[in-house]
C-alpha cells in the first residue's frame, strides 16, 4: 500500500533539499508557536519587501507514527485551504514538503490577530468583523467543512477587514451526516455538548458547535472580555447590552444557546439578518469609519 508520505509527494511540491534555501526565503520573526507547528514571518531574499507567512510542521527526528500524523494534518489543512476561495479566508500560496518539515505558505497579516484588539473595537468594527467571519464560516459550511476552532487568535486583521485562518482541526463531513464525536477546539469557545464530551465521546452536531464558537466570539467583542471556561450564563450577562447592540445581541443569544436544538446555525443567522435588511459590511457608516 502506498504510504501517506508518498501520496503527499504526489500532490504537493516535494523538495529533496531545504524548502527555505531552495525558495530563497528567510525567517524574520516568529508569529506563533503551537504543539505541532510554528508560524513565521518570512521574506524572499530576492524580493525583501514581499512578506508572507510560513506554517512549519517539523518532521525530523519524529517516530514514524507521529510523523504520519503530522503529515495527515498538513495534508488535510492544505487540501481544505485549496477549496476555500473566499474574500475573508486566508489565501493559500502553496504547500511544500521536504525531509525536514512540511510548510504551508499563506498571505501575511501585519495587523495581527483579533485577540490583540477585541477589547478596544469600535461599534462599527464589531459589526463588520462579525459579518465577515460569519460569511466565511457560512461559506465553509455550505461546502460541508467545519472549522472546529473559531476564536480570536484564529481571526487575522488587515486594514478594515477580518480573515479566518488556521484550519488544522477542520474536517470535511459527508453529505448524510452532520455529527462528530471527537473532542477538538479551545475550551473557552467550546459548545457545552463538546466541552462535556471529553469523557463520554457522544455525538454532537459539528455545525452547531461552530455556531456556538462564533457566538462566543461575538459575545466577547460586545462585552470586551473573554468568556470564562465552561460559563453557561452568556445570555444573561449580555442582556444589558441590548440597548447598545439590539441586533447583534439577538445574534449572540441565538448562537450561544446551551441546547443545540434551540441554537441557530450560522446560515440561519445570516438569512435572518438579510431578511431584516441588515448589511453590516456595506453599510455607509461602516465604509466611512477608519478601523485603524
Amino acid at each position: 500500500m502506498e504510504s501517506s508520505e508518498s501520496r503527499l509527494r504526489a500532490r504537493y511540491r516535494y523538495m529533496r533539499g531545504d524548502v527555505f534555501t531552495q525558495l530563497k526565503l528567510s525567517k524574520r520573526k516568529t508569529l506563533s508557536l503551537g504543539q505541532t507547528s510554528n508560524v513565521y514571518l518570512v521574506k524572499y531574499k530576492t524580493h525583501p519587501h514581499t512578506e508572507i507567512a510560513a506554517k512549519v510542521f517539523p518532521l525530523k527526528h519524529l517516530k514514524r507514527k507521529n510523523k504520519y500524523k503530522i503529515l495527515d494534518t498538513f495534508f488535510r489543512e492544505s487540501s481544505i485551504l485549496r477549496e476555500l476561495d473566499h474574500e475573508n479566508i486566508v489565501m493559500l500560496i502553496h504547500p511544500f514538503l521536504c525531509p525536514r518539515y512540511a510548510v504551508i505558505l499563506t498571505e501575511y497579516f501585519p495587523d495581527g490577530s483579533l485577540y490583540k484588539h477585541f477589547t478596544t473595537l469600535t461599534d462599527v468594527q464589531i459589526r463588520r468583523y462579525f459579518m465577515q467571519i460569519a460569511s466565511a464560516l457560512e461559506f465553509m459550511h455550505v461546502k460541508r467543512i467545519v472549522h472546529r476552532d473559531v476564536k480570536h487568535q484564529n481571526v487575522l486583521l488587515k486594514g478594515r477587514d477580518a480573515y479566518l485562518t488556521d484550519f488544522g482541526l477542520s474536517k470535511r463531513l459527508p453529505e448524510e451526516n452532520d455529527m462528530l464525536a471527537s473532542f477538538a477546539g479551545t475550551p473557552n469557545y467550546m459548545a457545552p455538548e463538546v466541552y462535556n464530551n471529553y469523557a463520554i465521546a457522544s455525538e454532537y452536531d459539528a455545525f452547531k458547535a461552530d455556531s456556538f464558537a462564533l457566538g462566543v466570539l461575538l459575545w466577547s467583542m460586545i462585552m470586551k472580555e473573554d468568556r470564562e471556561e465552561g460559563d453557561l450564563s452568556l445570555c444573561r450577562l449580555i442582556e444589558p447590552k441590548r440597548e447598545e447592540f439590539p441586533v447583534l445581541t439577538d445574534c449572540a443569544i441565538q448562537l450561544v444557546q446551551k441546547d443545540p436544538m434551540e441554537r441557530k446555525t450560522v446560515c440561519q443567522i445570516l438569512v435572518d439578518l438579510q431578511s431584516r435588511g441588515y448589511d453590516f459590511i456595506n453599510h455607509p457608516e461602516v465604509n466611512r469609519q477608519d478601523t485603524s
